[in-house]
């Protein structure tokens, strides 16, 4: 968790940008972007940590996992 790159999200709300309390990641196989509410998220690479967990995963749910996204709950 604490290489996790967590950001607060950003949303814009009727024209109003509003920065969250939530904390975000978005990460991801390739360069991808993502936009919703008027803001782009672009997915990291994977941590090493992430990888593995990803590779389990997929074993697991016997399908391919190309872009998660992670929400700190605190």
């Amino acid at each position: 968790m604490q290489n996790i790159l967590w950001e607060n999200d950003e949303v814009v709300i009727f024209g109003k940008h509003i920065i969250t309390k939530r904390k975000t990641a978005w990460y991801g196989d390739s360069d991808y972007s993502y936009t919703y509410s008027n803001t782009t998220k672009q997915a990291l690479a994977w941590t090493k940590e992430l990888s593995h967990l990803k590779q389990i995963v997929e074993e697991v749910a016997e399908t391919k996992i190309q872009l998660p996204f992670a929400e700190l709950v605190s």
